[in-house]
């Protein structure tokens, strides 16, 4: 419990802060408990009180363009009815699923729920023309682009240079592209063969509306979304080497800019001012 409480300690004092000076903390399905009038009275009765000055919120706007949620928001059974559905879910539906050996039903397991989640995300912040930063599908997104949207990008970039290099150095461009078709393999074959669904009809690009933290539990580090002094970035904790690793970095300005355009990404990821 000592770390635990060191740990969230230090999340506290990294947390946006109200005008009144109260820390920000945005729940979500797994910790909507903090809704209930008891969870204030007993948190009050906690040793350490660290979350005396903390003010739960349910999304948080940065600015007129920036809107931050967990992402459970839509789905009945964990919005509207949850209560009844986690105690459904942990005393009677993973039994049943066991039993009969059904799918997984969330969207951190489930990738067509995923896809589909990700999608209403994703019309819905093009549409409303803001900045959508959320989590709860597990699955890190920057700027409406996947890791498996990124791996094909980084392939047609190399192979494209491939043409133009001299021999030697060909071979260490395909190596390159290797690795990455070998990311690919592993990605289609944990969605058992099936294409990740496009964000837009015939795989047009995106506009760079949509962003997700990702995991804080994956089997090789975490991931999370970082904005600092204008700069929007996706960043990796590996668990190797303890490193902290920038996937994805952009001016939050100029993606605004197009978001508010309706514009779509170039196909590097590098946004066409002409």
């Amino acid at each position: 419990m000592r770390n635990s409480g060191k740990t969230i300690q230090q999340e506290i004092e990294m947390a946006p802060e109200t005008p009144d000076k109260k820390k920000i903390r945005i729940w979500g399905n797994h910790d909507k408990e903090v809704t209930l009038r008891r969870f204030k009275k007993h948190s009050q009765t906690w040793k350490d009180n660290l979350l005396e000055n903390v003010e739960y919120r349910e999304g948080l706007c940065l600015g007129e363009d920036i809107f931050l949620i967990h992402g459970h928001q839509g789905r009945f059974f964990e919005d509207q009815v949850w209560k009844l559905s986690r105690l459904a879910v942990h005393f009677i539906w993973k039994t049943v699923q066991k039993l009969l050996h059904i799918g997984v039903d969330g969207p951190a397991e489930n990738f067509r729920i995923r896809d589909d989640l990700e999608l209403n995300y994703y019309q819905w912040a093009k549409k409303n023309k803001v900045l959508l930063i959320c989590g709860h599908t597990h699955r890190a997104i920057f700027g409406s682009m996947t890791h498996f949207d990124r791996l094909l990008i980084d392939i047609r970039r190399l192979e494209k240079a491939s043409e133009q290099a001299a021999q030697e150095e060909k071979k260490a461009i395909e190596q390159q592209i290797h690795e990455k078709k070998v990311e690919i393999e592993k990605i289609l074959i944990h969605r058992s063969g099936n294409m990740p669904k496009s964000f837009e009809p015939g795989n047009n690009r995106p506009v760079p509306c949509y962003f997700n933290d990702g995991c804080c539990g994956y089997t090789n580090g975490i991931t999370c979304i970082e904005i600092d002094k204008n700069i929007i970035r996706l960043i990796k904790w590996r668990q190797q080497d303890k490193k902290r690793c920038i996937l994805e970095e952009r001016d939050i300005h100029l993606l605004l800019r197009y978001t508010k355009e309706g514009r779509p990404i170039g196909t590097n990821f590098e946004p066409d001012l002409h």
